[in-house]
């Protein structure tokens, strides 16, 4: 507060109102506008537009740019499959794990695409409507994504080392599929 206050060329302490030592505010309005502009300044540094967007009348209970998010939610998703993809490849050409724990993998790839099919869904509707009740079932989609990647590292983790690499690829896609998505609650 006080840089951007000098930055302003404002001294809040010695002039209340600004520059003006004659201004008649008192340091409680000072205050208030200090605060005021900081407020102001760190929305706007958002990309949040308080005026047109304010969350609350028509509905919207996300800033401007909330489509950003989402695209970059459903670009790695597909990235996510892809490398799931990957994953099944390797674990049909792989003859040294047994076959019990590369039929498991299986299921959870499986299961890990349906999840992936769920969140995708998830995020097509939240880009078409600006609503509370889509961001509640993108964030529920996104939970059980969560869930079974966890479940999903885990296993990989078990597989060993020749799995380490595509298990960090999924991992980091996940993350990121999951930041874009909390940028937008």
């Amino acid at each position: 507060t006080t840089r951007s206050n000098r930055e302003r060329g404002q001294d809040l302490a010695t002039h209340p109102g600004g520059n003006n030592p004659s201004s008649a505010d008192t340091g409680k309005s000072a205050i208030g506008q200090a605060q005021d502009f900081n407020t102001t300044r760190s929305n706007r540094e958002r990309g949040q537009d308080l005026a047109t967007h304010p969350g609350g009348n028509d509905g919207s209970v996300r800033p401007v740019d909330y489509k950003v998010h989402l695209s970059a939610a459903g670009s790695n998703l597909n990235g996510m499959l892809s490398d799931l993809s990957s994953l099944e490849k390797r674990l049909n050409s792989d003859r040294k794990s047994k076959a019990s724990a590369i039929g498991d993998m299986r299921n959870q790839v499986a299961s890990l695409k349906l999840k992936i099919a769920g969140v995708q869904q998830a995020v097509s509707q939240a880009s078409q409507k600006n609503n509370v009740a889509t961001i509640k079932d993108l964030n529920a989609a996104m939970e059980l994504l969560n869930v079974q990647t966890a479940v999903l590292q885990k296993k990989l983790s078990a597989m060993g080392a020749d799995y380490a690499d595509i298990s960090t690829a999924i991992k980091t896609k996940h993350d990121t599929v999951k930041n874009s998505i909390s940028n937008v609650r």
